[in-house]
C-alpha cells in the first residue's frame, strides 16, 4: 500500500464489507461560519490502512455548499462542471424521476450539505445504531438539520430485484505511472488507471506521469481523495416481477429467462448468454463481448450498458468505470402475500470517481437512458433507466428477436448528492488550505 493509497477513505475503498450502515445527511445552513473548518475537522473517518477489525467505522463527504464555504469549492471545478460542484438534481434532468422538492434529500427543501457514514460489522449493528445517534445529536446540536437513512446488506450479497451484485469493480492500479498498461486483470479487462478513480495518482493518457488533481488544486493535500455520488434508489421490485411475468408470457419465455436478458446476468452471477436456466455455478467475472459466446449477452443488457467491456463500444470503457459502494435498504419482498412494506425498499447507491461528469455522469445520460450505444442497436436500460416507455429487443432461445417495452421505470431516485470525500491524515479529514 503506498502513501496515497493509505490515505483513502475506507467506505470508499476497500469497502466497509458485510454488515448495517446509517447515512446521516446534513444541512449545515445554521453552522456559523467560524465554527464550520473546526467542525468539519473534527471528524475521524477510518482510512483504508486502518485494521479492519471488527467493530464500528466511519466516513465523510462533504457537499458543494460546505466546499464554498471552507473556501475551497473553486479547486473542483473540473471535477463535476462550471460553477462547481452543483447540487446533483439540477445536473441530471432525468425525467423519470420523481420531482426534487418530493426528495428526503438533495433537493431545496433539505439540501445535503455533508454525509457521514457508520458501519457496523455484522454482530456489531448496535454499537454503529449508537454511533450513528451520536453523530447526529451533534450536528443537531451544532445547528445543523439532518435525516438518517439505514441500509444493511442482503443474504447472499444481493439486492433487492435477486441479483448477486458487486461482481464487477475497476481494477484500479494506485501504484501505477501513468503509462499504457496493455496486460489485462484477473476479469479479463483492462486495468484502469488510479487517478481516474483518486486524486494524486497518475490517471489515462497522462505520459509525463503526472497525477491527477482537482481543477487548479495542484497540491498532495488532495491525494486520496475523490469525487462522490450518493443516491438513494428505490427498487419498485413488485412491478418488476410483475413486468417479468407478463412480458414473458407474451415473447414465450419464463420470468426468470427475461429478468436474466434484462440484466445480463443470472441470479447466481453468471453471464446470460440465452441459456435455457441459471447454471447455478459461482459467478465467472472472466470475460469481456469478444467471442460469439459473450456476445450473445444482449446489447441492451443492463452490464453492457455500464461497463461494455471490450467487444465494441463507441468509447473507451476506461474513461468511465466508476468505483462502486453501495448497500441495500429495506427488507426483501415476500415471493407470495401483501407486501408488509408498503415498497419501501431499494438500494443506495454509492460511486467514486475523479469527474462526476465525465464518468457517473455520462454513463447516466447517455449510455444508461440512450440507444444505439454504447454498442449499436442496444435499446435504453430497461432495468435502472427512469424514462418511461424504454424499448429493447432480446434474441429468444429459436433465434427470433422480439422487442419488449417497459412502460415504467423499475427504479427511481428519492435524493442524494454530490460530495467530495477528502482523504485521511492521521485520522482526520486532510481538508486544503482555503483560497
Amino acid at each position: 500500500m503506498n502513501q496515497v493509497s493509505g490515505r483513502i477513505q475506507a467506505w470508499i475503498w476497500p469497502g466497509f464489507g458485510p454488515g448495517a450502515e446509517t447515512f446521516v445527511f446534513a444541512d449545515l445552513a445554521g453552522v456559523r461560519d467560524p465554527d464550520m473548518r473546526p467542525f468539519i475537522e473534527s471528524f475521524s473517518p477510518t482510512a483504508s490502512s486502518d485494521p479492519q477489525a471488527a467493530g464500528t467505522q466511519i466516513g465523510c463527504a462533504l457537499g458543494g455548499r460546505t466546499l464554498a464555504r471552507l473556501g475551497i469549492d473553486t479547486a473542483f471545478g473540473l471535477a463535476v462542471s462550471t460553477p462547481p460542484v452543483v447540487a446533483m438534481h439540477k445536473r441530471l434532468g432525468i425525467t423519470g424521476d420523481p420531482d426534487p422538492a418530493q426528495w428526503k434529500v438533495g433537493g431545496p427543501d433539505m439540501p445535503a450539505d455533508m454525509v457521514v457514514v457508520v458501519h457496523g460489522q455484522p454482530g456489531h449493528e448496535a454499537d454503529a445504531v449508537a454511533t450513528a445517534t451520536e453523530i447526529t445529536d451533534r450536528l443537531n446540536r451544532s445547528g445543523g438539520r439532518t435525516i438518517t437513512h439505514t441500509a444493511s446488506s442482503l443474504p447472499g450479497t444481493i439486492e433487492h430485484f435477486g441479483f448477486r451484485d458487486g461482481l464487477s469493480q475497476p481494477n484500479a492500479v494506485l501504484d501505477g505511472d501513468g503509462q499504457p498498461i496493455t496486460d489485462l486483470g484477473p476479469d479479463s479487462q483492462p486495468f484502469v488507471h488510479g487517478g481516474e478513480i483518486f486524486f494524486g495518482l497518475a490517471g489515462l493518457d497522462r505520459p509525463d506521469s503526472a497525477p491527477v488533481y482537482p481543477g487548479a488544486l495542484e497540491a498532495p493535500v488532495a491525494a486520496g481523495s475523490t469525487m462522490t455520488v450518493v443516491r438513494l434508489l428505490r427498487q419498485d421490485v413488485a412491478l418488476f416481477r410483475s413486468w417479468c411475468d407478463h412480458e414473458s408470457a407474451r415473447v414465450g419465455v419464463n420470468s426468470e429467462w427475461l429478468a436474466a436478458a434484462v440484466v445480463g446476468r443470472w441470479p447466481s452471477g453468471d453471464l446470460f448468454t440465452g441459456q435455457g436456466t441459471d447454471p447455478g455455478s459461482p459467478p465467472d467475472n472472466t470475460f469481456d463481448f469478444t467471442t460469439a459466446e459473450t456476445r450473445r449477452c444482449p446489447v441492451g443488457a443492463h452490464i453492457r450498458k455500464v461497463n461494455p467491456r471490450r467487444g465494441g463500444t463507441d468509447d473507451n470503457p476506461a474513461r468511465r468505470r466508476i468505483l462502486r459502494s453501495g448497500i441495500p435498504w429495506g427488507r426483501p419482498l415476500p415471493l407470495h402475500g401483501p407486501d408488509p412494506d408498503h415498497g419501501d425498499r431499494g438500494l443506495v447507491f454509492v460511486c467514486s470517481q475523479t469527474s462526476i461528469r465525465d464518468q457517473f455522469e455520462f454513463l447516466t445520460n447517455r449510455w444508461v437512458r440512450a440507444s444505439g450505444v454504447p454498442n449499436p442497436g442496444a435499446g435504453p436500460d430497461i432495468l435502472i433507466g427512469p424514462d418511461p416507455d424504454r424499448k429493447s429487443n432480446v434474441r429468444l432461445p429459436d433465434g427470433r428477436d422480439v422487442p419488449i417495452v417497459a412502460p415504467e421505470p423499475f427504479v427511481t431516485c428519492e435524493g442524494g448528492g454530490y460530495f467530495w470525500t477528502p482523504a485521511v491524515d492521521s485520522g482526520r479529514l486532510h481538508l486544503p488550505p482555503a483560497s
